[in-house]
């Protein structure tokens, strides 16, 4: 077995939204966007991460004494993080008694994701599912992943990756060819709304589209949907007509936008975009029809 590690921050069993059947779930850290509307902020950095809940604080001090780069300090409001300073060592976490600290993202190797995987093998086979690697944009762990991918095809587990796209073709090719399925995203078909929301332009997004459906491969394009930002008619159809002249799918998962990441980015100490907004039931029913007037199945899982 080629033994490989990464950084997980995750692990999530009985997934019942990621694919068919029952599923684990895989979150790797790294990713080359910032979208706005992101829901896993934890999964940005390559690095382990240290996380500050002030609901749980003591306000005791210890952390801050422990720490060897002294990059925590006791304010009136709170343990205050210097991110410049602070190398997630980790320290101050065990040193908190009330768990108000701890770190996102942990090394684990192969064998030890598998071994948690392998408990639910049962469930895959008798419910379809499998396993799904998520991120993040998993793609940025590549040596990890595909080991990890290695040990579930000889094992006969179905596999999944949810992924935005944005990656290096030749580079992540052998990947895409091992894997069963795919969770696509398409942000928005205007490559400067594209980099204005995501922080990069979509043409490596959609040419990548392209070469993932001549593979032959079972694909769910996942469209996130913010009210006014890629929910309006002309970017919708745009979408579509992508879909249906230039790639082979199965079809379209839709995923309006929640608020349910808001406290994780406290957790981290970053801002979030507080005028970002759900489209309506009406919206998304009229987006629904769109879709499905251009031959395109909408999908739905969970």
């Amino acid at each position: 077995m080629k033994v490989s590690k990464g950084l997980v921050t995750e692990i999530q069993r009985w997934s019942l939204n990621d694919g068919s059947g029952i599923r684990t779930t895989v979150f790797l850290k790294g990713c080359p966007l910032r979208c706005e509307w992101c829901h896993n902020p934890e999964t940005h950095s390559m690095n382990p991460e240290l996380t500050y809940n002030r609901k749980a604080c003591r306000m005791c001090g210890d952390c801050a004494e422990t720490c060897p780069e002294n990059a925590l300090k006791l304010s009136p409001g709170g343990i205050v993080v210097d991110r410049n300073l602070c190398t997630a060592c980790g320290l101050c976490a065990k040193k908190c008694e009330s768990k108000a600290l701890s770190i996102s993202g942990r090394v684990m190797t192969t064998d030890a994701v598998m071994h948690i995987i392998e408990k639910d093998s049962i469930f895959f086979r008798y419910s379809g599912g499998g396993v799904t690697f998520s991120g993040g944009e998993p793609t940025m762990q590549k040596d990890f992943l595909e080991s990890m991918i290695d040990e579930c095809v000889s094992l006969g587990i179905d596999t999944a990756i949810e992924t935005s796209m944005h990656f290096d073709w030749e580079q992540t090719k052998t990947v895409l060819e091992k894997t069963d399925m795919f969770f696509a995203d398409i942000k928005h078909m205007d490559t400067k709304e594209h980099e204005r929301w995501t922080g990069a332009g979509n043409e490596t997004v959609l040419e990548n589209l392209k070469r993932l459906s001549i593979l032959g491969k079972n694909i769910v394009v996942r469209i996130p949907l913010v009210s006014g930002l890629n929910d309006t008619e002309k970017n919708i159809i745009s979408t579509a007509e992508f879909i249906r002249d230039s790639l082979s799918v199965k079809g379209v998962e839709l995923l309006p936008y929640h608020k349910l990441g808001k406290d994780k980015y406290t957790l981290l100490g970053k801002k979030t975009n507080d005028s970002l907004k759900r489209p309506s039931k009406e919206k998304i029913a009229e987006i629904e029809k769109i879709f499905e007037g251009h031959g395109i199945e909408i999908m739905r899982f969970g």
